[in-house]
């Protein structure tokens, strides 16, 4: 895991669309740049798949990674999957409404 530095929450972009799902009160968070899970590195900008809808799967850049004692957690920009292309052999995807997860 990378160092990390305390942040304010209520400060940081987009703070609406990802407060509800931090605890009441949280007056402050530890974020670090990068953390590593079961071998994998995972870092801010990187993008993972959350879930699979029935066709497609969604895509979420990291945009804030967040470490607590018995936890670590991400907040991630969604995209939805518009199509595939058989030509390109790659998704095509276009950024939520809904900003974070």
């Amino acid at each position: 895991m990378s160092a990390g530095h305390s942040v304010v929450p209520a400060l940081m972009e987009n703070y609406e669309s990802f407060s509800h799902l931090l605890p009441p009160d949280t007056a402050s968070l530890y974020c670090v740049k990068w953390t590593q899970i079961f071998g994998t590195r995972y870092s801010e900008g990187m993008v993972v798949v959350p879930k699979l809808d029935s066709e497609h799967p969604i895509f979420g850049q990291i945009k804030y990674i967040f470490s607590e004692p018995t936890k670590i957690s991400f907040v991630l920009r969604l995209y939805s999957t518009t199509c595939f292309s058989e030509k390109f052999q790659a998704y095509e995807v276009q950024e939520d409404r809904e900003c974070c997860r």
